[in-house]
């Protein structure tokens, strides 16, 4: 298991490196049966004070099959991590810190329900990102991940289905969706300058962008 956590690790920072990010951290966690546990909840916890981010994402903590899905742990072990940097912790002598708002990643949580943990339901994508500009870096990125079997065709497929269908849905070619924890106050109602730019779109221009896709072949958007 070792062995492949390392692999993983490299793929990782490869895909990382495309990114552009280069502080990356790793927990050391289980690589096999993911759990929540004091020790790794406290060693989040000391990384947040440490780093002291004002957004976190991670991923929906009651993601399919939520009490066996790695995924949804993850997201249990950054919430209760988030908790505990939020407060004074005996033997971290870092200063606590509160994150100003929480993203969870918005695939796992909106999916088509094809199982019963589906059932409670009721989550549902509520900020989308258009990722147009670099869905080239995200293909690049997605084909590091090898071993996990991200790369290749399903990246390519991903992309289309799901970034695709969150485009469409928001009237852009490529979008992700994600989950905010926390409701949201303003000094007046929002709105944004992508909102601005739809509202002034005719409807053949938001036809013509959203039909447009990017060929993994050419790395152009056509």
């Amino acid at each position: 298991m070792a062995e492949r956590a390392d692999v993983k690790a490299a793929e990782v920072r490869r895909a990382c490196d495309l990114l552009g990010v280069s502080d990356v951290h790793f927990l050391g966690a289980d690589d096999a049966v993911l759990l929540v546990t004091d020790e790794i909840v406290r060693r989040l916890a000391r990384l947040l004070r440490e780093i002291r981010p004002d957004v976190v994402i991670t991923h929906f903590p009651k993601e399919k099959a939520y009490f066996a899905n790695a995924h949804a742990i993850a997201g249990q072990i950054t919430l209760h991590a988030l908790g505990l940097a939020g407060s004074v912790d005996p033997g971290d002598r870092k200063p606590p810190h509160k994150t100003a708002q929480v993203f969870f990643f918005g695939t796992g949580a909106a999916a088509i329900p094809n199982c019963v943990w589906d059932a409670e339901g009721g989550y549902y994508n509520d900020v989308f990102v258009d990722i147009e500009d670099v869905v080239d870096k995200k293909l690049a990125a997605l084909d590091q991940l090898e071993s996990q079997g991200y790369a290749g065709r399903y990246a390519r497929k991903r992309i289309e289905t799901s970034d695709g269908a969150f485009g469409g849905a928001v009237r852009c070619t490529y979008a992700e969706g994600f989950i905010k924890m926390d409701a949201e106050v303003h000094h007046c109602l929002p709105v944004t300058d992508r909102a601005l730019e739809l509202a002034r779109s005719s409807d053949h221009e938001v036809i013509a962008r959203t039909s447009r896709r990017f060929d993994p072949d050419t790395g152009q958007m056509t």
